[in-house]
C-alpha cells in the first residue's frame, strides 16, 4: 500500500510541476491567455467578380496575422444607394469593424456617422473625403487624381507629336468620389495639351459601335468599363484602349495586346491596411485611425511581368 500511494504521490507532484513549467514558459513569452477574436464584416458591391480578389487575398493575410474573424459578404452589384445603406446596417450589427465600398459618394454622411459611434468602420475608395478620424472611422485609397494625371499622360507620351487624337471617355460611376476625381484630372491633363475628348458616356449601352461616335482611344476609368471595352475591342485594328483596371480579365487582354496600357491601384495592399487599422483601433479606442494612401502602378505590355508587378498582380506569392 505504501509502494502504491508513494506512485500515486509522484504522479500528482509531476503534473504539478509540468504545469508550473508550462505555465512559466507562457507567462515568460508574453502570451496571454485566449481571447475572443474580432469580428469584422467587409461589404463591397459585386463581391465575388475577379476585380476583388487581390483585396480579399489582402483582408484574408492580414486577418490571419491579427488573428480576425473575416465575414466577407457575398453581394451582386448595388443597384441603389438605399440598397447599399441596408446591407451595411445589417452588417454592422455585431461586428466589431467593418470595411465598406460606398458605390455612391452623396449622402452618406449620415450614416457613417451614426454607425462610426458604436463599430469601427474602414471606408475604400471614398475614404478621404468622408474619414472622420476623431471617430472611429478612417479610410485606404489611391491618390485619384494622380491616376487620372498619370492615365492621360501615358497616352500623350505614346502620341507624342501627333494632333488631332479623338479620344472617348468611360466616365463610370460619377456619383463616386474617386470617379470624379479620375475623370477630372484626365480631362484637365488633356485640356493642357489641347485635346477635349470626343465624348464622355458613364458605361458602354449596347457595344461601342452602336452607342458612340468613332474614336482613335478610347479610355475607361474603372475596371467594370475596361471590361466591358476589352470585349467590344478586342478584334479591333484602329482603336486602342486604356484604362484602369484590377481583375483577371484586364490583366490577360493587356497581356494579349488589347489594352495599350493600364493603371492598377495596389489593391492587396488597400485590404491589408483596412484590416489592421481596424485591429489597431479596437486594441486601443483611445488613439485616432489613421487614413492611408495606397500607391498604383502604370503597367503594359512590356513590364507587365517584371518581378515588382508581378508580386503586386500575383499576390498568392507574397
Amino acid at each position: 500500500m505504501k509502494r502504491k500511494n508513494l506512485m500515486s504521490y509522484g504522479l500528482i507532484l509531476a503534473g504539478i510541476a509540468l504545469t508550473v513549467w508550462i505555465w512559466s514558459r507562457v507567462s515568460g513569452s508574453g502570451l496571454e491567455p485566449p481571447v475572443n477574436r474580432y469580428q469584422v464584416a467587409v461589404v463591397v458591391s459585386d463581391s465575388t467578380n475577379s476585380r476583388w480578389a487581390r483585396f480579399q487575398a489582402g483582408i484574408e493575410k492580414a486577418a490571419d496575422d491579427y488573428n480576425i474573424s473575416l465575414n466577407y459578404l457575398v453581394t451582386s452589384r448595388f443597384e441603389s444607394l438605399k440598397e447599399e445603406m441596408n446591407l451595411i446596417t445589417r452588417a454592422s450589427a455585431g461586428a466589431d469593424g467593418l470595411i465598406v465600398q460606398m458605390e455612391d459618394s452623396s449622402g452618406i454622411d449620415d450614416l457613417i456617422s451614426e454607425i462610426s459611434r458604436t463599430t469601427v468602420l474602414e471606408l475604400i475608395g471614398t475614404g478621404e473625403t468622408f474619414a472622420q478620424e476623431e471617430q472611429s472611422c478612417a479610410g485606404i485609397f489611391a491618390d485619384d487624381h494622380a491616376i487620372g494625371v498619370s492615365l492621360a499622360e501615358v497616352i500623350l507620351n505614346n502620341h507624342e507629336g501627333e494632333s488631332g487624337l479623338r479620344i472617348g471617355i468611360l466616365s463610370g460611376n460619377q456619383n463616386m468620389d474617386m470617379m470624379q476625381k479620375r475623370l477630372e484630372a484626365f480631362e484637365n491633363t488633356l485640356k493642357e495639351h489641347g485635346i477635349t475628348p470626343v465624348w464622355v458616356i458613364p458605361d458602354i449601352s449596347g457595344s461601342l459601335s452602336e452607342s458612340s461616335p468613332k474614336v482613335d482611344i478610347v479610355v475607361a476609368l474603372d475596371n467594370m468599363n475596361l471590361e466591358q471595352a476589352c470585349l467590344d475591342l478586342r478584334n479591333s485594328q484602329d482603336t486602342e484602349l486604356y484604362g484602369i483596371g484590377c481583375s483577371d480579365m484586364t490583366i490577360y487582354y493587356l497581356d494579349r495586346g488589347t489594352i495599350s496600357a493600364m493603371i492598377v491601384p495596389d489593391d492587396f495592399q488597400m485590404g491589408y491596411l483596412a484590416v489592421m487599422e481596424v485591429f489597431n483601433r479596437l486594441q486601443a479606442p483611445n488613439i485616432p485611425m489613421v487614413s492611408r494612401e495606397v500607391s498604383f502602378e502604370v503597367i503594359d505590355r512590356g513590364n507587365l511581368y517584371s518581378a515588382k508587378h508581378e508580386t503586386m498582380l500575383f499576390p498568392i506569392i507574397r
